[in-house]
């Protein structure tokens, strides 16, 4: 079709989902279709790489450790409009609502909807290209900056919620202990007063 091959040339899609075997089979369905994909595991990661990547269509999970889809999706929205579907296996229509009223063009559920992913992704991207030019990302800088102060507030909240405990921080947020500990002492949170209580 002539929309994949001008797909190829020029779109982008970028996937955020904390589940690699999710990010894998979203991508799937968006290469068949033309999209070149970047991945992110997580809206932090997503919101820092946005800039490089300056992508067409965003297409994120809802629930992941930290911030949620809606979450980004409202970040997204502050500096731009390119399109963005949410995909979840736990839709309801309060979610929806507030997906679509925070800025995302689609919702879809997991297993009813994840085939017609790459056919709405065209749409959407075809009908965006016509729309007005994209508002500046932020410069990288300040949205590393940004990330930084909220990742530091979020593992301070997690420190005092899990009373220091790394291994319990690692599995709210779904990743694997070093990591978990690379970011506290990176943050100078790591030397803290472990009882829970960030110094």
């Amino acid at each position: 079709m002539p929309e994949v091959r001008e797909a190829q040339r020029t779109w982008t899609a970028l996937v955020v989902d904390d589940t690699a075997e999710a990010r894998r089979l979203l991508a799937e369905k968006l290469i068949s279709c033309g999209f070149r994909v970047r991945a992110s595991a997580d809206p932090f990661d997503a919101l820092e790489r946005f800039a490089e990547i300056r992508p067409d269509l965003v297409v994120t999970d809802l629930r992941m450790p930290g911030r949620d889809g809606i979450d980004l999706v409202r970040r997204i929205r502050e500096f731009s409009t390119v399109p963005i579907i949410v995909v979840t296996s736990y839709p309801s229509i309060p979610t929806c609502e507030t997906a679509i009223r925070e800025g995302a063009q689609r919702f879809l559920r997991w297993r009813e909807d994840l085939d017609r992913l790459g056919e709405i992704a065209l749409e959407l991207v075809s009908t965006a290209k016509d729309a007005q030019p994209q508002p500046a990302a932020p410069e990288l800088s300040a949205i590393r900056a940004r990330r930084q102060d909220e990742l530091r507030q979020q593992l301070e909240a997690l420190l005092r919620e899990c009373h220091g405990n790394i291994a319990q921080i690692a599995a709210r947020l779904n990743r694997d202990r070093s990591t978990v500990t690379y970011h506290l002492k990176r943050l100078g949170l790591f030397d803290r007063d472990r009882s829970g209580t960030p110094g």
